[in-house]
């Protein structure tokens, strides 16, 4: 029989599922740079925008669901 989590278990859940969220909006960012025939530096640059996007959404999604 499953049991409740802890907030460890929780809190480690929760980390992950951020994290997944940053890097596929990142990866998001990336991979429409690649389809619009960019150069290394423009996906490296979509990368790295998508990832702040990708934090700043994480973080508010966090506040509102508080």
């Amino acid at each position: 029989m499953v049991g409740p989590i802890t907030d460890e278990e929780r809190t480690a859940a929760m980390t992950r599922l951020k994290a997944g969220v940053v890097g596929l909006v990142g990866a998001s960012g990336a991979l429409v740079a690649l389809y619009g025939d960019a150069g290394p530096m423009g996906i490296a640059a979509a990368l790295v925008g998508g990832l702040v996007v990708g934090v700043a959404l994480t973080w508010y999604i966090s506040r509102i669901m508080r």
